[in-house]
């Protein structure tokens, strides 16, 4: 057993042209990369993962099955949530509290202030105190397209499982959706959604397609909240 699978761990399922880094502290090359694969796994608008589920680079060069384990060592599960607009830029502004860094989007672009940065809160859990997660640094979220986010509309939304169930302080915003809009039964195992995106994504990270592109940012940081428009 121990042989087969260090040979299916050899086996090569694409390249990247240059290395793809996992970063915290700013908008993360890989976690691009392996949020665009579960948005596209399920057809979803948007995707939101948690940073922490990320766990290595990737070298620059031929990838096999070893390095994407290396990367999502954890056995998550694509989840999928329909969402109002409303309950979307709530899970953003959670995920992008900066308690646990930035978290990786696809479908979106988002303005946040810097993590050293100065930021508002709120008690959203009515428990009496502000926790990490309950900072608000999103200053601005909208499509990638750069259309709104329509509070009423509904939104298909894929993320993991590990979050729908509580994980990473999302107890009290999960518990607000109800059951018959979350599915955690989507079928589809995260690291086999970034396998697959790694076969049709043949030179990960090149410089004509950067996963990270500085024209065109998923999270632009800024030191300050705009001011509020003057009331007339």
């Amino acid at each position: 057993v121990m042989a087969r699978s260090a040979t299916a761990k050899a086996q090569i399922i694409g390249s990247a042209a240059r290395p793809a880094e996992h970063t915290r502290n700013r908008e993360s090359e890989l976690g691009n990369a392996v949020a665009d694969s579960a948005r596209d796994a399920i057809h979803a608008d948007v995707a939101i993962l948690n940073a922490g589920g990320i766990r290595a680079n990737l070298e620059q060069g031929a990838l096999n099955f070893g390095a994407v384990f290396r990367v999502l060592p954890f056995e998550n599960a694509i989840a999928k949530l329909t969402l109002s607009g409303k309950e979307l830029k709530l899970f953003l502004r959670i995920a992008e509290s900066g308690s646990r860094g930035y978290w990786p989007v696809s479908g979106v672009k988002l303005k946040v202030l810097e993590l050293d940065a100065d930021a508002p809160a709120d008690d959203l859990n009515g428990d009496g105190k502000v926790s990490p997660w309950e900072v608000n640094r999103l200053v601005e979220a909208k499509f990638a397209d750069g259309s709104a986010i329509l509070d009423n509309k509904s939104y298909e939304v894929a993320t993991l499982d590990f979050l729908v169930t509580g994980g990473d302080d999302f107890g009290w915003f999960m518990n607000r959706i109800p059951e018959n809009r979350k599915s955690l039964k989507t079928g589809v195992l995260m690291r086999d959604a970034f396998v697959t995106y790694l076969k049709t994504h043949a030179s990960l990270n090149s410089e004509a397609q950067p996963l990270v592109d500085p024209a065109n940012p998923r999270i632009k940081q800024t030191k300050a909240m705009p001011p509020r428009a003057k009331r007339t």
